[in-house]
C-alpha cells in the first residue's frame, strides 16, 4: 500500500490496490519464473472467486473528504414511515477539494502504473464509498448543536452512551477500526462511573 500526497493536497491519500499490483508484475514476469507467475496468477483467481471481480481493483485510488457542516442527516418530517415517524433525509455532496483529489490520485496512479508497464488500467468515473458507515450523530459541548460530548455520552441521557464512527465529522481512506476502539476505551472510565453510581 502507498500513501501519496502532494502539498497542495496535504490530506490526500491514495492506495495501489495489491490487485491491479499483481496483475502488472503477472504481465512482466519472464516465461522462468514459473514459481512467480503462478503465485500471483494464483491469487488473482482466488481474488476474483472471492470478490467476484476480475481485472484491476475498481477502488484503485481513495481519498480522504475533509469535514463539511452540510453533509448530514435530518429527519424528513414530510416524508413518514409505516409508524408514521420521520424518514431520514441525506444530504451529501463531494467539495472541490476532494474532487481535485481524486483527480490528483488518478494522476499519480495512472504515472505509477505505465512505468509499470500496465497493460490493463482503467479509472471508473463514479465515485464510491468505503463502506464504513460513518457519522449521524455529532460530538461537543453543546447540546443544541451536538448529540454526545466528549466522552460519548448522550446530552439527553446521561447513561446512553453512543460507541462507533458516528462521531467522525468524515470518512477516512482507510479503515477506522483503530480510531473506534480508541474512542470506545476513552469512554470506558466514564461507563464505569456511571455504573458506580
Amino acid at each position: 500500500m502507498n500513501h501519496l500526497g502532494r502539498r497542495e493536497f496535504p490530506s490526500l491519500v491514495g492506495l495501489l490496490s495489491p490487485l491491479g499490483l499483481l496483475r502488472g508484475m503477472a504481465q512482466r514476469v519472464p516465461p522462468s519464473a514459473t514459481a512467480q507467475r503462478i503465485s500471483a496468477d494464483a491469487f488473482l483467481e482466488l481474488s476474483a472467486r472471492l470478490t467476484g471481480r476480475t481485472g484491476l481493483d475498481p477502488e484503485i485510488a481513495q481519498t480522504e473528504q475533509l469535514p463539511d457542516s452540510e453533509n448530514r442527516i435530518v429527519p424528513d418530517y414530510e416524508n413518514r414511515d409505516a409508524l408514521g415517524l420521520p424518514r431520514p433525509r441525506i444530504r451529501f455532496r463531494l467539495d472541490d477539494y476532494t474532487r481535485r483529489g481524486l483527480e490528483e490520485g488518478r494522476r499519480i496512479h495512472l504515472q505509477i502504473l505505465t512505468a509499470m508497464k500496465c497493460t490493463e488500467v482503467q479509472h471508473g468515473d463514479d465515485v464510491k464509498g468505503s463502506g464504513h458507515v460513518i457519522g449521524t450523530y455529532r460530538m461537543g459541548s453543546d447540546p443544541k448543536r451536538s448529540v454526545v460530548d466528549a466522552d460519548l455520552r448522550a446530552h439527553d441521557h446521561h447513561n446512553l452512551y453512543l460507541l462507533g464512527s458516528g462521531v467522525f465529522p468524515t470518512g477516512a481512506a482507510s479503515n477506522p477500526t483503530l480510531t473506534i476502539a480508541a474512542m470506545a476505551l476513552r469512554a470506558a472510565g466514564p461507563i464505569r462511573r456511571t455504573i458506580a453510581g
